[in-house]
């Protein structure tokens, strides 16, 4: 692995349906079942390992609700909440730079339907 910080906030970044996550997660704490419904195209084995590379980097937290049946929830840590404020400058950055429109004009991407 690189010693970039560039390179390595975006090759975590670049992973399927990280943005989205963090998208969901900037607004509520939300369950994995809720995020999937989110993300309907998204696999659970895929979601949940990008769950956890996220949970590891400590970009976001788990927390455990109930042991039986388990229900856990995630949110950001404030590592995330930083992060996501470069996500949307990012995205205003779209918005003010170029020409093509973005899909939608929702708050969150995850609500586009495009996936």
């Amino acid at each position: 692995m690189s010693n970039c910080p560039v390179f390595n906030t975006t090759d975590l970044l670049g992973k399927k349906w990280t943005f989205f996550i963090l998208q969901e997660l900037e607004h509520n704490n939300s369950g994995f079942n809720s995020i999937s419904k989110m993300l309907k195209s998204a696999r659970p084995k895929v979601l949940s390992r990008r769950l956890k590379d996220l949970e590891e980097k400590g970009v976001i937290q788990k927390e455990t609700l109930s042991v039986k049946p388990l229900r856990t929830r995630y949110g950001l840590t404030d590592k995330g909440k930083k992060l996501n404020l470069i996500l949307n400058e990012l995205k205003d950055w779209h918005l003010e730079y170029t020409k093509e429109s973005l899909p939608c004009k929702k708050t969150k991407c995850s609500e586009c339907n495009l996936f």
